[in-house]
């Protein structure tokens, strides 16, 4: 009779086998985890975006603009600016008097925490804000705002979105379709 088990010639090949397979999908999942890391942090201040406007509009007769800014003390929403950049936090305020900085008394509606660790968002814009007057447009003559997502380990543009916060919507495109999408014309003109 036989001994049940497995001899060491056959536990060396399934081990390297193993090996093999789990070197073969380690790249594939970093590169998952990164899009994730990226969508998930567009996502954020796409809600954060699409709140300000709808509470800017929410505001009716109020006329009662609303403000989204980045802010490094998210974290403590009653005592928070719009000071820092936009990976270290986002606060959405109330903005009584209109002027893209968070004052005195002016309420705090959403403070977002900082995007993940190597998440690194640019701005194209001319202003440091986004501010929706009460009709849900941009507020004043900006025509838009772009943020690029992209994450410090991501070599490759496939990896990069981009969110374009334009007069009158929004829109989350990957790089890709932001060069070569015609529908995506205001977006890239930002």
């Amino acid at each position: 009779m036989r001994p049940r088990g497995f001899t060491t010639t056959e536990m060396l090949i399934a081990v390297s086998i193993l090996g093999t397979l789990t070197a073969l999908a380690t790249p594939s999942m970093t590169a998952a985890l990164r899009r994730t890391m990226i969508s998930s942090a567009s996502n954020d201040l796409l809600g954060a975006v699409n709140r300000a406007r709808t509470e800017a509009q929410r505001s009716g007769g109020a006329g009662m603009p609303f403000t989204v800014c980045a802010s490094s003390q998210s974290g403590a929403p009653d005592s928070a600016s719009c000071t820092g950049t936009w990976d270290q936090g986002v606060i959405v305020f109330a903005d009584a008097n209109g002027n893209g900085a968070r004052d005195t008394g002016e309420a705090v509606v959403l403070a977002l925490p900082p995007m993940g660790a190597g998440v690194s968002v640019s701005v194209k814009s001319t202003l440091a804000y986004v501010l929706f007057a009460p009709n849900g447009m941009l507020h004043g003559g900006e025509t838009g705002v772009r943020f690029t997502f992209s994450h410090v380990r991501a070599p490759f543009q496939a990896d990069v979105q981009h969110l374009c916060v334009l007069r009158s919507a929004v829109q989350v495109v990957s790089d890709a379709d932001l060069q070569n999408v015609a529908r995506n014309a205001a977006c890239k003109a930002l």
